[in-house]
């Protein structure tokens, strides 16, 4: 698999059958990294664009989608509390 981004400006392969919570958290489209360097929701971010930390987010590897699904909440926490990596059952 290609490199992932994990951190804003950091790149790296991850273990298999896993996807980097940084592009999953969708940075810039939703949420943004705070200056304490915490990713947190975008409350400027409105309708039909707008997140919260209940959104589903099912990621996939190579065109699959993953069964399970993570909400957004449970991303945020696991980023902010330095975790990088999550896994993709296909």
């Amino acid at each position: 698999m290609a490199k992932q981004q994990i951190t804003p400006g950091e790149w790296s392969n991850g273990p298999a059958n896993h996807r980097a919570i940084y592009e999953l958290l969708h940075v810039g489209a939703g949420t943004f990294v705070s200056p304490d360097n915490k990713i947190e929701i975008d409350p400027e971010i409105v309708g039909n664009y707008a997140v919260t930390r209940e959104t589903d987010i099912r990621p996939g590897i190579k065109g699959r989608l993953s069964i399970e699904s993570y909400s957004l909440g449970d991303l945020l926490d696991r980023w902010n509390a330095g975790e990088r990596w999550v896994a993709v059952t296909v």
